[in-house]
């Protein structure tokens, strides 16, 4: 279990960090001609599937720091004691 945890984001950097790549490669060639050739690729179904992996991969990147920050503060809270900052507490004269 520990491994998924550790490898599942790793694939999903790796992912996220490939992806533009790949985009810049295949669907906006270099020069004049691929800036031509770059409007008739935008909705070709690799360019698409590209695009819609590089949002996932973002979309998932976020979600797994919130839960990774949610679990850094479940562990101090719990294992070290830290006390979080309450704002509803009343002050006393």
């Amino acid at each position: 279990m520990n491994r998924i945890i550790l490898i599942g984001p790793f694939i999903w950097f790796v992912i996220h960090y490939a992806v533009p790549y790949i985009y810049i490669k295949t669907c906006t060639p270099y020069g004049i001609v691929g800036f031509t050739q770059s409007i008739l690729l935008i909705n070709t179904p690799h360019c698409e599937a590209l695009r819609y992996v590089l949002t996932l991969s973002s979309y998932n990147v976020k979600c797994m720091l919130v839960m990774w920050g949610a679990g850094v503060m479940t562990f101090l809270t719990n294992n070290l004691r830290v006390d979080l900052p309450n704002k509803t507490k009343p002050q006393s004269n």
